[in-house]
């Protein structure tokens, strides 16, 4: 660790530290007076942002004897306060007490991604000629050929996933067609591949409340990867088109339905009129059990005048309609 040109923090000018760690550059600010550290900063990949600003904050100092400890502790990403911990309580141990941290020899480091979030290699399932879902671990989507156009029904797990979901198109739609990408909710897993569609020249279908949010994501300028966006950007237009309750799609084939409740608000979901399918974004979670969500969905379709014969999410593989309609009743 080598010491840095000093630097304000909270309106104080700070002692400054430096080192190389797991992402690069790691500085660690330091009260001049006291030697207290006060936080440690670095900048961190991202699977949506690209790179975000961490800080993580240290406050509330306590004495004991003749050692201080602070009390409370944040995650700050790019000014937002991620996590907060604080102690009410603290004590020492004798070190023979205390639990042993040594790293066994030869263990490797696991991955750090959530399983959820890794793009392993999607399976594919087809529901029909034109219409098939996608699935690995983490995430199931849909994709469907109407009309000469792709639609694509949420884009997961970032541009890695994505890719492997070109190439399940291109095998099943040979030929150059239009893409259309259906966003049904704004979780940050959700819209990870986003960015992928839109250098792709993708147009964005989704509810009315969620263009701001989706620009912010398209206009983030990534500086530790580039990613086809970045490769594109002076070609690329953001081209959304919103849904407020309803919106006809492929002349009526394709219905995007917004959710109203608690649960969705915000949300829409997707029904494929021939093939008598819902696509139930990750509004339907479990069909073990009823649940509010599943309850929306079902009452959002019985508004809208459907009956699905069959039903699929994210998180859920395809399922007969009946079994949601069980779950009601109980």
């Amino acid at each position: 660790m080598q010491q840095a040109p000093s630097a304000a923090y909270l309106g104080f000018e700070r002692t400054v530290l430096v080192r190389k760690g797991e992402f690069g550059q790691e500085r660690l600010f330091l009260d001049p007076q006291s030697g207290f550290p006060l936080k440690l900063d670095r900048e961190e990949p991202h699977y949506l942002w690209g790179q975000v600003h961490v800080e993580f904050v240290w406050s509330l100092w306590q004495q004991s004897g003749s050692a201080f400890v602070p009390t409370a502790a944040a995650r700050v990403v790019d000014r937002f306060k991620e996590i907060t911990r604080t102690l009410s309580s603290f004590e020492f141990l004798d070190r023979g007490q205390a639990p042993d941290f040594t790293i066994p020899a030869g263990s490797e480091p696991g991955n750090p991604t959530p399983l959820f979030l890794q793009p392993l290699p999607p399976q594919k399932i087809a529901v029909s000629e034109d219409f098939f879902l996608a699935s690995n671990p983490g995430y199931t989507e849909g994709f469907a050929l109407l009309d000469g156009k792709v639609y694509i029904f949420d884009a997961t797990q970032g541009e890695a996933r994505a890719k492997q979901d070109l190439e399940l198109i291109h095998a099943a739609f040979p030929g150059r067609h239009p893409f259309v990408l259906v966003v049904s909710d704004l979780a940050w897993p959700h819209i990870a591949g986003v960015r992928f569609w839109v250098a792709q020249g993708a147009t964005v279908v989704s509810h009315r409340t969620s263009r701001d949010f989706l620009a912010r994501v398209i206009d983030r300028r990534w500086t530790r990867a580039s990613g086809e966006l970045e490769k594109r950007r002076n070609q690329v237009k953001f081209s959304f088109v919103p849904v407020d309750r309803e919106l006809m799609l492929a002349g009526g084939k394709v219905r995007i339905l917004a959710i109203p409740g608690t649960e969705n608000e915000g949300a829409v979901m997707a029904y494929l009129k021939d093939q008598h399918f819902l696509w139930a974004c990750d509004c339907i979670q479990d069909v073990t059990r009823p649940a509010v969500n599943t309850r929306e969905v079902w009452q959002a379709a019985q508004k809208a005048g459907i009956s699905p014969q069959q039903v699929a999410a994210m998180h859920i593989p395809i399922t007969e309609w009946g079994k949601v309609e069980e779950l009601m009743r109980k």
